[in-house]
């Protein structure tokens, strides 16, 4: 008859998701203690795990009937209340919890995200902030964070909110860098080192003091930061970085190997990987770049040990792996994670190759031209990735986006297989695995050398449910198998016939089951469309001088739709401008056009995927039942016409 040990068994039962159980426990020990706050908290907490979200919030206003300053059970509630669309109401709960612990973490953070759901963005950075006051390596609170930042631009110095901007750089699973370019480079260009010396008009100026340069940007750690781990989306950087380095090899034999340059070295030589080497040479460089690896070839094979400054200086023009003598370059302290990157990385996709399974290909023309262009770029060459925490059921993520599906067929789907159809190197698989709770993910790519670095990155983040295939969507029936999800993202509008592919994949789909497809908009690839039509007229080759060329005539150009094109994020690495201007083959899609084929492929549309994008459409329309009528969001998109601009991006399920 001992109420404390029911409860914390209940806890045990709760910890190990037995939550039939704990609830049974809990309910146990209040009984013997009615006034039992801390089980009425704990009984909350069992239901809504269990999906009761009802009842948990009548046992968190029990909880807090009793114990009125009981901050956990406050915090609670306002989940709870959200989770039923109640966000006023768990906004007043969050502050009530915070009013009675202001040490708690969890209620800033809780309160941060029910802010910026709500719209109120700033104001929910700062409780993020507030929150990693408390708890400075907060997971919940990073990620929150990162999320919050997209796309916003800093109109002050902020210190501590750089301070964490690095935190999340230096993380390699709570945001994609990319995602929060706009506010990582609104921060680097409000410091008085980067205002002086990125100016693209005085560019003479910083070669003649390129050593006062580095000491000046070389002391901020965003910029290194970023610089090491994401193409660096703005054409006045790249302008300085392309500089900066041309000085640099230019005065290679003047440059001492001191902390000073090494550390801005290693993180030039970093980016120039990640962006494929898309800055633009000029014959003096190609000219001293050669003279430059004759001389370190001439000191290694005299047995000397090369200056790190000028094996920086090389692989900030062309990856380390291509030297002959590269492996002699792995005991460097220095620069090892130049070297790790460069040399050890790439060794590691090679040798994954071989252990790489392979589907019939059947390949037609398209896929054969398709194929080679991801062998030679793998597309995109990334380092970081914004991941779940936990993994959720299938039906928190559908709650969680808020998709309208007949829920029948899913609740009980309790270890979904899920196929990716066009994997790439590995961003979708490595998301959709730690995604959906005991998913086993099967991924296939036309690219080997995609599926090699897919793998790495599989292995790197320690993911042990996804299986790796080389093939094509055409023969993927020989699988002989189905599917609980489907997802291919920016894929079957590659592909000869779309259609043909959709067909494949909708009939390895269960019936009942859930797909998400990635589609290019007409509408908002008009400036694309129109570049396009340039190479082709001009005869542009799609190879790495070609596409450089190509670039940087654009970037010189006035014209208004090369202007767009340069704010793409996708202009600023090899493998993303070949991917964006140059592929082998592309299909454009309208809404209506998707109405149509997902009628005839038996699909029902669900909703969209990005959050963003569905919050502007709230914003526009006002009615939630809008959200699941195709018409209205092509109203939406043409007022709207760059709304799509990433992709169509939509989940549909199939028909019983």
């Amino acid at each position: 008859n001992l109420a404390d040990s029911y409860n914390n068994l209940g806890i045990v039962h709760r910890k190990t998701e037995d939550f039939d159980t704990a609830i049974s426990k809990f309910t146990k020990a209040i009984k013997l203690r009615p006034n039992y706050a801390e089980a009425w908290n704990n009984l909350g907490v069992a239901q809504i795990n269990y999906g009761l979200c009802e009842d948990a919030i009548k046992s968190y206003k029990r909880a807090i009937l009793i114990k009125p300053s009981f901050a956990d059970a406050q915090s609670n509630l306002g989940v709870a209340l959200e989770k039923i669309g109640q966000t006023d109401e768990a906004i007043k709960c969050f502050r009530l919890a915070i009013s009675a612990n202001p040490n708690d973490p969890v209620s800033c953070n809780n309160l941060g995200l029910a802010l910026y759901k709500k719209g109120d963005t700033w104001p929910a950075i700062d409780f993020f902030k507030a929150t990693l006051r408390l708890q400075p390596d907060s997971p919940n609170g990073l990620r929150a964070l990162g999320v919050a930042i997209r796309n916003q631009r800093l109109t002050q110095s902020d210190p501590e909110l750089e301070q964490l901007v690095c935190k999340l750089l230096q993380h390699k699973s709570y945001i994609r860098p990319k995602d929060i370019s706009t506010t990582v480079i609104s921060v680097i260009k409000r410091h008085s080192a980067i205002k002086k010396w990125a100016d693209p008009s005085d560019l003479e100026l910083v070669k003649s003091n390129w050593n006062l340069v580095i000491a000046d940007i070389g002391k901020l750690p965003i910029l290194l930061d970023f610089m090491s781990v994401c193409p660096v989306p703005d054409i006045s950087l790249e302008k300085l970085l392309t500089a900066l380095r041309a000085s640099l090899l230019f005065n290679h034999a003047a440059i001492l190997d001191t902390d000073e340059y090494l550390e801005f070295q290693i993180a030039l030589a970093l980016h120039c990987f990640v962006n494929e080497y898309v800055y633009s040479v000029s014959i003096e460089e190609e000219r001293t770049l050669l003279t430059l690896k004759q001389g370190l070839e001439r000191s290694i094979s005299l047995g000397k040990v090369p200056s790190p400054a000028a094996i920086l200086i090389l692989a900030s023009y062309e990856a380390l792996n291509n030297q002959s003598w590269a492996q002699l370059l792995t005991d460097m302290p220095s620069i090892s994670k130049v070297t790790q990157q460069q040399i050890t990385e790439v060794c590691c996709e090679d040798d994954l190759k071989p252990e790489i399974s392979q589907l019939e290909m059947g390949e037609d023309d398209v896929s054969k031209r398709v194929r080679a262009q991801y062998e030679q770029n793998p597309y995109p060459r990334w380092v970081n990735i914004g991941l779940p925490l936990t993994p959720s059921p299938i039906m928190s993520v559908i709650e969680e986006l808020n998709l309208k599906v007949r829920a029948d067929t899913l609740l009980n789907v309790q270890a979904p297989k899920v196929l990716v159809a066009g994997c790439g190197t590995g961003q979708h698989s490595i998301d959709t695995a730690s995604r959906f709770k005991n998913s086993q993910v099967t991924a296939i790519d036309l690219s080997l050398s995609s599926l090699a670095y897919a793998k790495r990155k599989t292995s790197e983040f320690k993911l042990r449910n996804v299986e790796y295939l080389q093939g094509n969507i055409l023969k993927l029936s020989k699988l002989e198998k189905q599917f609980d999800l489907v997802e291919s993202c920016g894929v079957i509008h590659h592909m000869d016939d779309p259609m043909e592919g959709w067909k494949v994949l909708t009939d390895l789909l269960k019936p009942g089951g859930l797909m998400k497809i990635g589609l290019y908009s007409e509408l908002a690839r008009q400036n694309v469309t129109k570049i396009r039509q340039e190479i082709k007229t001009l005869g542009v080759a799609a190879t790495d001088k070609g596409m450089m060329g190509f670039r940087q005539s654009v970037i010189s150009s006035n014209k208004a739709h090369h202007i767009e094109i340069v704010k793409s994020p996708d202009f600023y690495s090899l493998s993303t401008v070949r991917d964006l201007l140059f592929h082998e083959q592309e299909h454009l899609f309208t809404l209506p056009m998707i109405c149509s084929a997902l009628e005839r492929l038996g699909l029902v549309f669900c909703g969209f995927e990005s959050e963003q994008v569905v919050s502007k459409f709230k914003t526009w329309n006002g009615n939630s039942k809008a959200l699941y009528e195709i018409d209205k969001w092509y109203e939406f998109e043409q007022e709207n016409p760059n709304i799509f601009g990433g992709m169509y991006q939509f989940w549909c399920q199939k028909a019983l």
